[in-house]
């Protein structure tokens, strides 16, 4: 998949993507009250089971970005 910039973001359907600058970083889309919403999603596992922590909407996505490399040790 390219690179997830604003326009990107902007012209995707619904669902969850990956992406490819984060691997482990995800940017769920969805339908709301007649809007679109974007939330930032974090997948990690806690005591063995998976799960996904949510972070705010796109708006946050250099930041974002730059803390989850860090946090995952710049892979």
């Amino acid at each position: 998949m390219p690179r997830l910039t604003d326009s990107r973001v902007q012209s995707l359907p619904s669902g969850e993507y990956t992406d490819p600058v984060a691997k482990d970083l995800q940017i769920c889309i969805r339908e709301a009250r007649g809007r679109r919403v974007h939330s930032w999603l974090l997948p990690y596992k806690w005591q063995g089971a998976p799960v996904r922590i949510k972070r705010g909407d796109k708006t946050l996505s250099l930041a974002l970005r730059l803390r989850t490399r860090s946090l995952r040790g710049n892979r």
